[in-house]
């Protein structure tokens, strides 16, 4: 069919159809793009109770890949949307996860800590800030630690922030403040209501509590009539060691259910159990036993 007046000859084999071009490579998909965000920043590894974790190479606080604002969803997340300006899917992060569990899981397991660690015949003590930062102890003293840690740490919702030890050359701008003054308890006993008697078995407890975490764990119960200040005391006596972000109600009201207080149990190294003012060092809990039917009583069936 040849071309109309004034318009130039149409090729031969023209079929009207735009050409095709080359071969263009799809762009990887978002699940693609953060499992490779998470291999650039971290390391990946599984606990001894089959948890997975990451870290950052060269540091000593894990996240852990399933949790809530302190879990490598979160992170991932805010990584992603600094790089391409938008929220990250959810399905998306879901996939992610799910392939960045599988790599964990190849590795060999880890033991993770919480707040107190013990290697190198140190006692390692996690402040619980965003620098990382832990103390290490021994017998000569102790010393404020960065990098070259040789435990990992976990952290959890209930995981507050210690304050940075001061050293001997900040003594001098302390004396004047006895509650800044150091080789002294004296400031404790001015916010816990305990007989001068019982304070030995006070500072024996918050020993034990920065000490070598598989020794055994002691209990502090504190006992006295009512209105004498034995739940403000044990809070106060944990938040010295282990000081949490939740608020005494939070810490305090009884869990409707019992995964709830596990979860409360397993999430700090210190803990006041909610009916009283008993302290006890956190340690492994036993498997739950099955729940066991009620048989209704003779009052109950009428």
């Amino acid at each position: 069919m040849g071309a109309p007046p004034g318009e130039p000859p149409i090729a031969d084999g023209f079929t009207g159809a735009a050409e095709p071009k080359p071969n263009q490579a799809k762009p990887p998909s978002a699940a693609s793009q953060l499992v490779d965000m998470a291999l650039n920043r971290y390391n990946f590894g599984i606990t001894e109770d089959g948890q997975p974790y990451a870290v950052r190479p060269g540091r000593h606080v894990v996240r852990m890949l399933r949790g809530g604002k302190n879990s490598l969803r979160a992170e991932l997340s805010q990584a992603y949307y600094r790089a391409h300006k938008k929220a990250a899917p959810q399905q998306a992060l879901a996939d992610a996860l799910l392939v960045l569990e599988g790599m964990a899981q190849d590795q060999d397991p880890k033991q993770v800590h919480l707040r107190v660690a013990a290697a190198a015949g140190l006692v390692w003590l996690d402040l619980g800030d965003a620098a990382e930062t832990v103390v290490s102890i021994d017998a000569n003293g102790w010393q404020v630690v960065r990098d070259g840690v040789p435990v990992l740490f976990r952290r959890t919702g209930l995981t507050g922030a210690l304050p940075e030890p001061q050293g001997a050359s900040h003594a001098s701008h302390a004396s004047h403040n006895s509650y800044l003054s150091l080789g002294t308890f004296d400031p404790l006993w001015c916010h816990i209501n305990v007989a001068t008697t019982d304070r030995p078995l006070v500072l024996a407890w918050l020993i034990a509590a920065l000490t070598d975490p598989e020794s055994p764990h002691p209990i502090l119960s504190l006992f006295g009539e009512q209105g004498t200040g034995k739940s403000t005391a044990s809070r106060r006596i944990v938040s010295v060691v282990d000081p949490s972000p939740r608020t005494a109600a939070e810490t305090t009201t009884r869990p409707r259910r019992m995964g709830d207080r596990r979860t409360r149990l397993m999430g700090s190294r210190a803990r006041q159990p909610i009916h009283g003012a008993r302290l006890a060092l956190r340690q492994p809990l036993p498997r739950r036993n099955r729940r066991r039917r009620r048989t209704p009583s003779p009052l109950h069936r009428f």
